[in-house]
């Protein structure tokens, strides 16, 4: 990759979309530290969901990256919807066979597109070179009891 994992994380993934008090150590690090609201009293269940597209079975080279970004975040945006609770942070993770700027950002673009309206912050993931891309988010959700 000819961008460094740290700059390709600030460049196109470090963006704030929610309410950053509830992110301790965010997108950056190889962990993240996270604080569900629990101001009213109330318990809190955290679920998870997750979604992983590979090139050449789940997209293709050519399709629309935005579309890509887009697609891999709303799938377990509704899995965690579909159990009444609320998508609040995202993990994801890339393996690139080369570092396309032009396609990093219109990826993303789509990414944050869906992430903030959905509410979601970006809180982490991590970054690798490989044969071909490999995409992985981790959507974590908060449930009031």
């Amino acid at each position: 990759m000819s961008i460094t994992e740290f700059n390709l994380i600030d460049r196109f993934f470090n963006k704030t979309v929610t309410d950053p008090n509830h992110v301790v150590l965010g997108i950056g690090d190889d962990a993240a530290l996270l604080r569900p609201d629990s101001n009213s009293g109330d318990h809190i269940q955290v679920l998870t969901a997750s979604s992983t597209l590979l090139e050449g079975t789940d997209f293709e080279a050519d399709q629309d990256p935005a579309f890509i970004g887009r697609k891999l975040l709303e799938k377990p945006i509704g899995e965690i919807t579909n159990q009444s609770a609320q998508a609040v942070w995202a993990t994801l993770s890339l393996i690139l066979s080369e570092t396309d700027e032009t396609w990093l950002q219109a990826f993303s673009d789509g990414l944050f597109e869906t992430a903030s309206g959905n509410g979601i912050q970006l809180v982490g993931g991590d970054t690798t070179q490989g044969p071909r891309k490999l995409l992985t988010v981790q959507v974590y959700g908060v449930k009031k009891l």
